[in-house]
């Protein structure tokens, strides 16, 4: 009875090793394929860098300033010489039944005088970040 007892322990522990040895394995493996791609993506950004001229530099400048200036500076100048903005406000009217009774939408414009800071501005400036220094910056 006991020798049973002892080979079913034994198969047991077996098995139960082999299962931690084979994740260990799988893990190594995703943590090597990981490494492998990092080292890719830097390869490619070091290329796209060799690449680069001065065009592209001059370029992605443009762009940058261009954006900066059609998302902040021509609207800030804008609420200095009294030109109205218009804010969209939706409003829903209550349902009933899950919403399959009611629950029409009621749109109507406001004027806002002065800047409008909306949160897409920032959304904006994180994409722009990323766009010219670099995915790291952006995050």
């Amino acid at each position: 009875m006991t020798d049973l007892l002892v080979m079913g322990a034994s198969s047991a522990l077996g098995f139960i090793f082999r299962f931690m040895a084979e994740g260990r394995k799988a893990k190594d493996d995703t943590m090597r394929r990981l490494v492998e791609a990092q080292q890719a993506s830097s390869n490619s950004a070091d290329s796209a860098a060799q690449r680069a001229g001065p065009g592209g530099l001059w370029v992605r400048r443009f762009l940058v300033v261009s954006v900066i200036l059609a998302v902040v500076g021509f609207p800030f100048l804008a609420s200095f010489f009294h030109v109205p903005t218009f804010v969209e406000i939706n409003e829903a009217s209550r349902s009933w039944l899950f919403g399959l009774i009611g629950g029409k939408d009621n749109i109507r414009y406001e004027q806002v005088d002065g800047y409008l800071l909306i949160k897409e501005n920032r959304t904006v400036f994180l994409a722009l970040s990323s766009f010219y220094f670099g995915q790291a910056a952006g995050r």
